[in-house]
């Protein structure tokens, strides 16, 4: 058996053949802590390339988010807030694959009581087969799971 006890062990690096951006200390980022946030005001469809997205929502009135198709897109993300007291519903394009709050075959999630809105947030994860969404509100928001 070889010696190894004089040999440094390395984990991966998630860099291997790419460019590493560093910080104004000449340190490299950590990519999970490089976070895109994008202000919406109206409804949306974020995109598979979308993935690790916060969407901010600060509408005038009721807004809607559409997931992308569930094939193709295990792995993908996204998280969603809202900093206005109207109603944030996330749908499934195609429907029955949201799983939260005791049912695996949903429509879409929302949040559904007035003056329960403001700091409401869910973060939605797909597997490839299904979108497992996660109440991520500090509070009283009431979560509503609509099933057609």
């Amino acid at each position: 058996m070889p010696d190894n006890s004089s040999k440094a062990l390395y984990a991966p690096n998630p860099f291997m053949g790419k460019a590493v951006s560093v910080n104004e200390n000449g340190l490299p980022y950590d990519w999970q802590s490089l976070r895109k946030v994008v202000a919406k005001t109206a409804d949306f469809s974020p995109a598979v390339t979308e993935t690790g997205v916060l969407f901010v929502c600060t509408p005038t009135a009721d807004i809607e988010a559409t997931l992308p198709a569930i094939s193709g897109s295990a792995g993908v993300w996204f998280e969603f807030a809202i900093n206005a007291d109207f109603e944030l519903l996330i749908t499934s394009a195609e429907g029955d694959n949201i799983v939260m709050l005791n049912n695996a075959t949903a429509d879409a999630i929302s949040l559904t009581t007035a003056t329960e809105h403001i700091g409401g947030s869910f973060r939605v994860v797909s597997d490839g087969t299904s979108w497992w969404a996660f109440n991520q509100s500090a509070g009283a928001n009431t979560v509503t799971v609509v099933d057609a």
